[in-house]
């Protein structure tokens, strides 16, 4: 059990659910066990970490909320655009669907098939993988809905996305029609390529 129970950590990132470990065969006995040995420590309702390891905030949200997609202001900073940390994340569900914890999230719902454009993979701070949307759904996500950003903000982003050539125009005009803001975003990449 312990040897299953030392893999399981190593190729989850040192987190683990409550009903993998009773799939290991660990009961409640043997769970507050792990903990007082500190072998465990527990980070939210049903789910542990590595004793030894550094909880990363981000990551525990998305094993909690496993719909969740960081957006906005929490995006750009995870893409490493934007040296502002965020205290409230902003995340993106699909219409219709609930996150519990609303005091540490701004959430955002939008409709099934927008909620799939751009989603990709970062690695958080502490080196967790994240679901996030990619820059170039962000650039969309702001210009339709510009009051999520203050506009010093906001250009000092898009400035420095286009800049660094981090955005796939292709990809961006593709985007632009599925959100309606094509006439919006052929303006914005304009003034960019002057």
């Amino acid at each position: 059990m312990y040897k299953e129970l030392e893999k399981f950590l190593k190729e989850n990132y040192g987190y683990i659910k409550t009903q993998d470990l009773k799939k290991m065969g660990f009961n409640n006995y043997n769970i507050n066990d792990l903990l007082k040995k500190k072998i465990l420590r527990k980070v939210a309702y049903g789910l542990y970490i590595d004793y030894s390891l550094e909880e990363d905030e981000l990551y525990i949200y998305q094993l909690k909320y496993p719909l969740i997609i960081y957006s906005y202001n929490t995006a750009f900073y995870l893409h490493k655009i934007s040296e502002r940390i965020p205290h409230i994340y902003d995340v993106t569900v699909p219409r219709g669907k609930r996150v519990k914890d609303k005091y540490n999230f701004y959430i955002h719902q939008v409709v099934g098939n927008i909620y799939q454009i751009g989603i990709t993979e970062v690695l958080s701070p502490l080196g967790n993988p994240l679901k996030v949307y990619n820059l170039e759904r962000c650039i969309c996500d702001i210009i339709k809905k510009p009051s999520q950003l203050e506009s010093e903000l906001l250009n000092k982003i898009i400035s420095r996305c286009f800049k660094e050539n981090k955005i796939d125009v292709d990809l961006l005009i593709e985007y632009s029609k599925k959100f309606n803001i094509y006439k919006e975003i052929k303006t914005l990449i304009g003034v960019m390529a002057k």
